[in-house]
C-alpha cells in the first residue's frame, strides 16, 4: 500500500487544471523527488486555472501527495517566451502578467525584454512603455508635445525643435528603442 501524507486530488479537481492544448500558458510540473529517480511522474497544468501561486503549490502538494515534502520543478513549458520563464511567485504572476497583455503589447514587451534580462518584468515593462513608432523624431515628436502640453506652451515652439537631436538627446537620459518600440528609463 502507497504511503499518503496528505488527502490526494479527486479527478475532478485534476480535471479542473488540465492543461487541454490551448493557446493558456502551461506548465508540466512535477518534483525534484520524481526527477532525479527518473520517473519525472507529473501532469500537464493550465496556470490560468490559478488565482494564486499558492493555489499552484496546494495543488502540487495534493497531486504528489505520496511525498512528505514536494518540492515541486516546473520540468517544461508551452506559450510562453523564455523571458517570462521561471519558478517560484515572482514568475507565475508574471506569466500571468505576460497572458493579461494584449496581442501587441506582447511583441513590443519582446522587444523590451531582448534589450533587458533574460527574465523580464512585465510591471517594469508597462512602466517603460511609451508606444511604436516609425522612427525616432516621431517618438520625439510626442514627448516634446507632452512638455507643451504640460508647460502650457504655444505649438510653434515644438517648430523651432530639431527633432534628431531632441532623440540623440533622449538617449543621454537613457530612453532607448527596440525593433520601433521605445521605452523611457525606469522610475527609481
Amino acid at each position: 500500500m502507497k504511503t499518503t501524507y496528505r488527502e490526494p486530488l479527486t479527478a475532478e479537481e485534476i480535471e479542473l487544471h488540465k492543461y487541454i492544448g490551448n493557446d493558456n500558458p502551461a506548465a508540466y510540473i512535477t518534483t525534484f523527488v520524481k526527477y532525479n529517480n527518473g520517473t519525472r511522474l507529473g501532469m500537464w497544468v493550465d496556470l490560468t486555472t490559478f488565482n494564486s501561486y499558492e493555489e499552484v503549490e496546494t495543488f502540487c502538494e495534493h497531486f504528489h501527495a505520496d511525498e512528505e515534502n514536494p518540492l515541486m520543478m516546473f520540468l517544461f513549458y508551452k506559450n510562453l517566451p523564455n523571458v517570462v520563464r521561471g519558478c517560484g511567485e515572482y514568475s507565475f504572476d508574471n506569466i500571468i502578467a505576460w497572458h493579461n497583455l494584449k496581442a501587441e503589447d506582447k511583441e513590443a514587451f519582446a522587444a523590451y525584454a531582448e534589450h533587458e534580462s533574460v527574465l523580464a518584468s512585465v510591471e517594469e515593462f508597462k512602466e517603460c512603455y511609451v508606444g511604436h513608432f516609425n522612427k525616432p523624431e516621431d517618438f520625439a515628436r510626442k514627448l516634446c508635445w507632452q512638455i507643451v502640453d504640460e508647460k502650457d506652451l504655444p505649438g510653434w515652439v515644438l517648430d523651432s525643435i530639431n527633432l534628431s537631436t531632441a532623440w540623440l538627446n533622449l538617449k543621454e537620459w537613457n530612453y532607448w528603442e527596440n525593433k520601433g518600440y521605445y521605452f523611457a528609463p525606469p522610475q527609481g
